[in-house]
Formats: C-alpha cells, sequence, structure tokens
C-alpha cells in the first residue's frame, strides 16, 4: 500500500480532454485576453488554482 503525503500541484479534472487540452486551457486561465479563457474558467472552475495540491483527491 501506497501513502501520498505530498505533490507538485492539482490534478486536471476527469473529463478535461487530455493532457494537452489541460495545458491549452491552464495558459487561457492564467491570460484574461485569451479568446478561450471563458471555456477554461467553465471547465476548470472560477475559483481553480493549478498550483495547489489536493491530497484528498490525488490518490
Amino acid at each position: 500500500m501506497f501513502i501520498i503525503l505530498d505533490g507538485g500541484g492539482a490534478c486536471p479534472p476527469e473529463e478535461v480532454g487530455g493532457a494537452a487540452w489541460y495545458q491549452h486551457l491552464l495558459a487561457a486561465l492564467a491570460d484574461p485576453a485569451s479568446p478561450d479563457r471563458d471555456d477554461a474558467v467553465e471547465t476548470l472552475g472560477a475559483g481553480f488554482d493549478p498550483a495547489r495540491y489536493h491530497r484528498a483527491t490525488a490518490g
């Protein structure tokens, strides 16, 4: 059995569309002028913090 003690950021949501799309959404979320920002906020959530590690959802 493994016990997760620490991590390096938030996990992508289940239905995010793959690693490349997740990276695209993170870039759009960080750029208020991005045409995809509204989609990023809708998909990831307005309070989504990619730097925050959520131990309860990691494993």
